[in-house]
């Protein structure tokens, strides 16, 4: 090997293991997911091992349960702001395409062609209103945040459907995905999922099912599509040969992550409190749990016992299983009573004497981590802050709660590039099939204006530029009308095209209201000119829209 070769092998040694720096290996993928969803969902302490969950926090006490909870919260942010709103419908063949585009700049997901073509850029919103409408996307477009929120990364892979006409997306649990392949801006590259099949015996459905357990396996690029059975290419009957052609030319999936570090994996929101989140649990469980022995602390009796408790009249008191035999000496009695009723004997000098502990010391412990808790992820509060706020308007429930603001606009900052790349594949699947007639014309009759939306976009559109499009930014908590109304009378106060670009007017905008604004005065200077002439005492109220009406009248 030449001097080069070397050099060259060594240089992609060294990019290779800084893509994989911080990648955990596969074997701890899926206690490491299980583990942050049974924390979301509140099974943490029944689903995952004693084992897997002490792996990070050894010091853990045993019967740690969710007693303070913060993960519902933090994950409940992300599902509701990051595509807050609804979604319009399609416009339909004879639609109002202006109010259309404004229903779209106005939504959860407000598109922004860039196509540089106006009637491509309406064809493409068309055609994304279709897709949001196919999919029900009002219903499912806050799962991939909350997923990513709180598991750190997730798959959504399409499924092409020629039989139904359709195109599918997919949610894939992130600890089935064992092999990715990301480029430098996160585009899927290629991608394997594996995960076991364990199949149950079954007659149901008029078919007989025989049971069985193997590993499936998928491995997908722009290339192929591979199918695997314990480690074997498989054909399944439902899925067709075991290696199938990719006609796309692209790996059809998008891989979220909630917070880009280093390698392909995540960071959830969760994450980086979840260490200190456990630690409060802990305290707190293992105090609840002391201050039940407190309450629940056995009687000691001062004194010894002497004599058969049944010979003294006494043996009404006992209980049955206390009583084996009537001759027994009282020790033995007095042994057996104690343990059946929980009472400790004690001789007459004995003293019944149990460890104490602070409860404000605990109680200031568990304040202080809980204060470092929200400082780290002052999302677990934002609700709580929200109700506080009754009186404040969106721009400034914004201001105030600019550290949480800006957390759903980082996390908008990843999740809408690779929306619009889900939306954008899917189209391109759709017009691939069109073109290449692959579905049902019948079933293409009964829905024309469904799929005429995606004709345009035959194979090579998209890299004609015919499919460029992003997600416009979006106040996290928007205004209300009455707060719109009141910026609007504000800004109507403002002279020059500056001040009107700053106060967020476009230039087009600005351009509109100055030239508005000009006219409305050339009016009144002409009407009180008219008035002038005819030697009016008064002139005419100019700010009456019918002024000059009234005087030429």
């Amino acid at each position: 090997m030449s001097g080069w070769d070397r050099l060259m092998n060594a240089g992609l040694s060294a990019i290779q293991s800084w893509r994989d720096y911080g990648a955990e290996p596969t074997v701890t993928l899926d206690g490491r997911y299980a583990d942050r969803w049974s924390w979301y969902a509140g099974t943490w302490q029944r689903d995952i091992t004693l084992a897997v969950r002490l792996r990070s926090q050894p010091l853990l006490y045993k019967n740690t349960r969710q007693l303070w909870r913060t993960a519902d919260a933090i994950a409940s942010l992300y599902e509701q702001f990051v595509y807050a709103g609804d979604l319009p419908d399609p416009p339909g063949a004879a639609g109002d395409m202006d109010a259309f585009r404004q229903r779209v700049a106005a939504s959860a997901i407000p598109w922004q062609p860039t196509t540089g073509d106006a009637a491509a850029d309406d064809a493409l919103l068309v055609a994304f209103a279709e897709m949001a409408s196919l999919w029900r996307w009002r219903q499912y477009m806050a799962l991939r945040p909350k997923l990513g929120a709180v598991l750190g990364d997730v798959l959504t892979e399409l499924v092409d459907d020629p039989a139904h006409g359709a195109v599918w997306p997919r949610i894939v649990w992130p600890g089935y995905v064992v092999d990715l392949d990301l480029n430098d801006v996160g585009d899927v590259k290629r991608y394997a999922v594996e995960y076991r099949v364990e199949v149950s015996a079954s007659t149901t459905y008029g078919r007989t099912v025989l049971a069985e357990s193997y590993v499936f396996r998928k491995e997908v690029d722009g290339e192929s599509f591979r199918f695997y059975k314990d480690g074997r290419p498989f054909d399944y009957p439902e899925i067709g040969p075991a290696v199938q052609p990719n006609p796309y030319g692209f790996a059809p999936a998008i891989w979220d992550r909630h917070e880009i570090v280093f390698g392909d994996r995540g960071m959830g929101a969760l994450d980086k409190t979840l260490a200190a989140a456990k630690e409060i649990n802990s305290l707190l469980s293992n105090a609840l749990d002391y201050q039940q022995k407190q309450f629940n602390a056995p009687v000691g009796v001062k004194g010894a016992m002497t004599g058969n408790p049944l010979r003294r009249g006494l043996g009404s008191l006992l209980p049955r299983a206390a009583v084996i035999d009537p001759n027994e000496d009282a020790a033995t009695i007095a042994a057996r009573t104690a343990e059946t009723l929980g009472l400790l004997p004690m001789g007459a000098d004995g003293e019944f004497v149990t460890v104490q502990f602070d409860v404000g010391k605990t109680a200031e412990m568990v304040g202080l981590l809980i204060d470092a808790v929200i400082a780290e992820s002052p999302e677990a509060r934002y609700g709580q802050q929200l109700l506080e706020m009754s009186q404040a308007t969106g721009p400034a429930v914004e201001l105030i709660l600019a550290p949480i603001a800006g957390k759903v606009k980082r996390a908008r900052a990843n999740y809408d590039p690779q929306t619009a790349k889900l939306f954008q594949m899917a189209v391109s699947i759709f017009g691939y099939r069109l073109a290449n007639g692959d579905y049902d014309p019948a079933l293409v009759a009964r829905r024309r204006s469904r799929y005429d939306a995606f004709r345009p976009f035959t194979p090579g559109a998209f890299d004609a530029g015919r499919m460029d499009c992003g997600i416009a930014d979006r106040d996290v908590f928007p205004e209300s009308e009455s707060d719109r109304v009141a910026r609007l009378v504000l800004v109507e106060q403002l002279q020059s095209p500056v001040s009107l670009r700053m106060a967020g007017l476009s230039d087009d905008q600005a351009n509109e209201m100055i030239a508005g604004r000009e006219a409305r005065q050339a009016k009144a200077a002409e009407v009180q000119r008219r008035a002038f002439d005819r030697g009016d005492d008064e002139p005419p109220d100019t700010g009456d829209v019918g002024a000059e009406e009234e005087v030429t009248g």
